[in-house]
């Protein structure tokens, strides 16, 4: 998508003084929203990206079967597994529950 905005730039430059202001400020005003729109795909792409990152790990973890343990306990052990994989925010969250 990089390079289509970078020839959409070279094509904008190209017609620059060549065409109307007015045909020149709708062009440059479709291509603006054009970049939002492939910056917020960008963003969404690289989040759901990053959730590949904490499965590749979760996978690497076998299954432990259910456990008894106090819920006070269960989620200090998740806060801890939440901190380790740098879910802050999460691990805070969790903590205040206790």
């Amino acid at each position: 998508m990089i390079e289509e905005l970078n020839e959409i730039k070279e094509f904008l430059d190209h017609i620059d003084g060549r065409v109307g202001e007015a045909a020149h400020d709708t062009i440059c005003e479709t291509v603006e929203r054009l970049e939002s729109k492939i910056n917020a795909y960008s963003v969404l792409h690289s989040i759901s990206g990053s959730f590949s990152a904490y499965e590749n790990q979760l996978n690497k973890i076998d299954n432990i079967p259910q456990t008894q343990i106090d819920l006070d306990h269960q989620l200090k052990i998740l806060g801890n597994f939440a901190r380790k994989m740098g879910l802050y925010d999460a691990e805070s969250f969790i903590r205040k529950q206790i």
